[in-house]
């Protein structure tokens, strides 16, 4: 569904926590990578500023009603 109303641009303050964020599921790939001996590292660091952005920002997700109707369903 597109939706036609347009967002403001991010603030400073918010384009910081968003950046925080994502450099914590950085970390976090980085820790699963290193405690499972395998995987491609490039493929997990190289959009994780975009995904932290869509979910944090633009995508309708409730973590506490993951069945909620008027969600996003994001399909990578």
């Amino acid at each position: 569904m597109i939706r036609s109303n347009i967002e403001a641009a991010a603030s400073k303050a918010e384009l910081e926590e968003i950046g925080r964020k994502a450099l914590s599921i950085r970390l976090s790939c980085l820790e699963s990578l290193a405690t499972l001996g395998v995987g491609h590292i490039g493929g997990s660091m190289s959009v994780v500023e975009i995904l932290a952005m869509l979910y944090f920002r633009h995508l309708r997700i409730d973590a506490d009603d993951s069945r909620a109707p008027d969600r996003d369903i994001f399909v990578l």
